[in-house]
Parts: structure tokens; C-alpha cells; sequence
């Protein structure tokens, strides 16, 4: 069954992590150290991630 995802549909850092197959605090690491993963800092203490910066990551480290 295909399921289709808004694109710009913000996720948590819990299913983010989930999606990726790492931790969140390996996200929280990813921010400080200013990784390629996009984030969008709502406020001071809430992060997500939009959809389609997930997809890019993952489509950028695609190999054949």
C-alpha cells in the first residue's frame, strides 16, 4: 500500500530518528556539529524536521 506524505509535513526528532535508523541524541549532534540534516527550530526547546529534507538526506547518500 502506498501512502502518500505531505512533503512539507514537520516531524518530530523521535520519528525522524526512527526514519533514519539512529538516536536522537545522534541528531542533537548532527544540529551542534551543523550537519547536512536541515532542521527547523520552532523554539528554543522544540526542533523538527520537514519531510522532504529527510528524503533529500537519505536520496543524497543513495549509492549504487
Amino acid at each position: 500500500m502506498f501512502v502518500k506524505i505531505d512533503p512539507n509535513a514537520l516531524l518530530t526528532p523521535e520519528d525522524t530518528a526512527d526514519m533514519l535508523g539512529v538516536s536522537t541524541s545522534t541528531l542533537a549532534r548532527w544540529r551542534h556539529e551543523g550537519g547536512e540534516l536541515k532542521f527547523v527550530r520552532l523554539s528554543r526547546q522544540t526542533v523538527k524536521h520537514r519531510y522532504a529534507d529527510i528524503a533529500a538526506f537519505i536520496a543524497e547518500r543513495l549509492r549504487a
